[in-house]
C-alpha cells in the first residue's frame, strides 16, 4: 500500500473494493454516491451508500484511504446481515441496538473471512472512533456514552479501549456471550433490550463517591494495559489491546448510573471528518447520472447537421502539426565537429566552432476528449433561431474528430445534458464518431459539473503525456462546482478550455474562447486547441 493517494485514486480503489466485496458476499453491485454534505458513511435499503467526496487531486494519507475501505465493509455488511425492519420507537435502544448489530456483522465478516484484511481494516476504522472519543468524552460514567461504550467493548477486534464506569462490566460481558450465538437483526435487539433493562436497574451513585475515586484514577495511571475499572476483568468480551488511550484506561470513570428517559445517546457509528481543504464540491454518481449513448441520439442523423466544417484548411493544418505525435529534427550549432555550418564559415579565422550536431526529439503524445453541450438552449431559445449553436458545435466537433486523428491523438467525445454519456469511445473510428454526432438531438438542462469529472476520470486514466479537454457549451451549470473541477484538473496535469457559445465562460474555465457569432465557433474551437497545444 502506498504512503498517499491522490482522491481520484482513493474513489476509485474504493469503487474496486466495494466491487469485489459485493460479488464475494453475493450482493447486487452497490452504487456510490459522492458527497460534499455527507459526513458519515451509510446505506440504503435500494443499496446507494453514501460517502464523503475527496477532491480529485487531493493528497490523501493512506490512514484516509485505510478508514474509506473500513467503511465500505462495514456498510456492505449491514446490507448483507442487517434487517433494516427491524427497528425501535426509543431512540436510546435504537442507539444500543446499533451498537449490537455492528458488532455482529463485523463478527460475521472476519470469522467468514471476507477479505484477507478485512478484520485489519475493520480494527483501524474502530480505533479511531476511540482515538477520538478518548479527545472528546470527558465523563464516561454519563448514560448518554454507555451505547458508544458497548459497541467498542463487544468489538473483540478493537485494539484499543475505552473506560468502563463501575457497574458496566457484568452488563455488557453477558450482552457479549450471548453475541456469540445471535444469528439475526432480531438477536441483536433482544440483547439491546436486555441490556436496556439492566442499565435501568442501576442504582444512583453515592453522592461522595465520584470524589473519593479520584484517589484511585490517580494511583492507577501507572497500569497503561488495564482496561477496566478496580477489580474487574480486562478479558471478558474483549481482547487486551495497547495503543494511544491506553494510559487513560486504567482511571477511574466512576460510577454507572441509570439513563433518563430523555437520555441522548452518542452516536455509535463511526464517522468520516474530510478537512474542507480537501472536500469535493458536489455530487458525483456515475450510476446515477451516466446514461447509454442511446439518450442522446436520434435513430438517424438530423438534417440540420449536414453542414460544411466552419474550419480554414490552414488551421486545421496547424493544429494537426502541433499535435502530430512524430520526431523532431533539428541543429544545434557553435560545436567543433560534426557536419559543417555553412552561415559560420565567414568566422572561420576567429573561431574553431564552425559545425553543427543534428539532434532528434520525440513528439508527445496526446489524449483528448470533447465534450458537447446538447441541452435545450443548444438548439433552440430566443437567441438561437434554429439551432445555429448547435450545427456549429457539430460542425467544429467533427472537424476536430478529423484533424486530430490524422495526427494520431487519441479522442473520445461525450455529450451532456442532465446526463452525460459517452457517444466516441476512445477505440471508435472517426468515421463511425462523425455519423454518431450527426445523430445528437435536443435534451434536458446544463450538469457540466459531472459530465467535466467524468472527462477529467477518463483523462487520468490515459497513458498519453498531454491530456486536453475541450468543453463547447453555450450556458452555465453549476458554477461554483464546474470551476473547482476545472482547476483540479489543471493540478493533475489536465488542461481543459472551456468553448463559450455567445456566452463568456471565464468565471468557469480560465482557459476559454468566447465565441460572439454562432458562425464563427469552428475558427474560435481551433485557435483554442493552439492556445492548448
Amino acid at each position: 500500500m502506498k504512503n498517499q493517494y491522490r482522491g481520484f485514486e482513493l474513489r476509485r480503489g474504493v469503487e474496486v473494493l466495494a466491487h469485489k466485496v459485493c460479488q464475494h458476499i453475493g450482493l447486487a453491485p452497490v452504487v456510490i454516491e459522492w458527497s460534499t454534505h455527507v459526513t458519515t458513511a451509510g446505506i440504503s435499503s435500494n443499496g446507494t451508500m453514501y460517502l464523503s467526496d475527496i477532491l480529485d487531486e487531493a493528497t490523501v494519507p493512506a490512514s484516509l484511504f485505510k478508514r474509506y475501505c473500513g467503511f465500505v465493509i462495514h456498510e456492505l455488511c449491514h446490507r448483507k446481515w442487517t434487517d433494516f425492519c427491524v427497528r425501535t420507537d426509543d431512540r436510546y435502544l435504537d442507539q444500543l441496538h446499533n451498537a449490537v448489530e455492528d458488532a455482529w456483522i463485523e463478527h460475521n465478516a472476519i470469522d467468514g473471512k471476507l477479505t484477507g484484511n478485512v478484520g485489519e481494516l475493520l480494527t483501524d476504522l474502530v480505533d479511531q472512533m476511540v482515538a477520538e472519543a478518548m479527545v472528546n468524552v470527558s465523563d464516561w460514567a454519563d448514560p448518554a456514552q454507555y451505547p458508544f461504550v458497548l459497541a467498542i467493548y463487544l468489538r473483540r477486534h478493537a485494539q484499543n479501549k475505552i473506560p468502563l464506569a463501575s457497574g458496566l462490566e457484568p452488563i455488557f460481558a453477558q450482552a457479549a456471550h450471548e453475541l456469540t450465538s445471535a444469528r439475526s437483526s432480531t438477536d441483536t435487539l433482544v440483547i439491546a433490550q436486555r441490556v436496556l433493562n439492566e442499565l435501568k436497574n442501576l442504582q444512583q451513585p453515592q453522592p461522595q463517591q465520584p470524589e473519593s475515586g479520584k484517589g484511585d484514577a490517580k494511583a492507577d495511571q501507572n497500569t497503561p494495559q488495564d482496561t477496566s475499572d478496580g477489580p474487574q476483568k480486562a478479558d471478558q468480551g474483549q481482547d487486551k489491546g495497547e495503543g494511544a488511550t491506553d494510559q487513560k484506561n486504567g482511571s477511574d470513570a466512576g460510577q454507572a448510573r441509570a439513563p433518563a428517559s430523555d437520555c441522548e445517546p452518542m452516536e455509535v457509528e463511526p464517522q468520516i471528518k474530510v478537512a474542507r481543504e480537501i472536500r469535493g464540491a458536489g455530487s458525483y454518481n456515475k450510476a446515477a447520472k451516466m446514461v447509454d449513448s442511446a439518450h442522446h441520439l436520434d435513430s438517424s442523423p438530423n438534417p440540420m447537421f449536414n453542414l460544411p466544417t466552419p474550419v480554414s484548411a490552414r488551421l486545421q493544418h496547424e493544429v494537426r502539426k502541433l499535435f502530430e505525435n512524430t520526431d523532431v529534427c533539428e541543429w544545434n550549432r557553435n560545436h567543433k565537429v560534426g557536419a559543417i555550418n555553412s552561415s559560420a564559415l565567414p568566422f572561420v579565422g576567429t573561431t574553431d566552432r564552425v559545425f553543427k550536431r543534428r539532434f532528434e526529439q520525440d513528439g508527445v503524445d496526446s489524449a483528448v476528449v470533447i465534450l458537447v453541450d446538447v441541452s435545450s438552449s443548444m438548439f433552440n431559445d430566443h437567441d438561437n433561431q434554429d439551432g445555429a449553436r448547435a450545427k456549429n458545435a457539430v460542425a467544429t466537433c467533427q472537424s476536430l474528430l478529423d484533424t486530430l486523428g490524422r495526427a494520431g491523438v487519441a479522442t473520445c467525445v461525450l455529450a451532456f445534458d442532465t446526463y452525460t454519456s459517452i457517444i466516441k469511445p476512445w477505440s471508435m473510428s472517426v468515421a463511425q464518431a462523425k455519423h454518431k454526432v450527426s445523430c445528437l438531438s435536443e435534451c434536458g438542462s446544463t450538469n457540466d459539473y459531472f459530465a467535466v469529472r467524468v472527462a477529467h476520470e477518463m483523462l487520468y486514466a490515459r497513458p498519453e503525456a498531454r491530456k486536453v479537454l475541450f468543453v463547447l457549451t453555450d450556458g452555465e451549470g453549476k458554477t461554483h462546482q464546474t470551476r473547482q473541477q476545472v482547476e483540479s484538473g489543471e493540478k493533475l496535469g489536465i488542461t481543459t478550455i472551456g468553448i463559450g457559445i455567445q456566452l463568456n465562460v471565464a468565471k468557469v474555465y480560465p482557459n476559454n474562447v468566447f465565441v460572439k457569432e454562432s458562425k464563427d465557433l469552428g475558427t474560435a474551437s481551433f485557435k483554442g486547441i493552439k492556445l492548448a497545444a
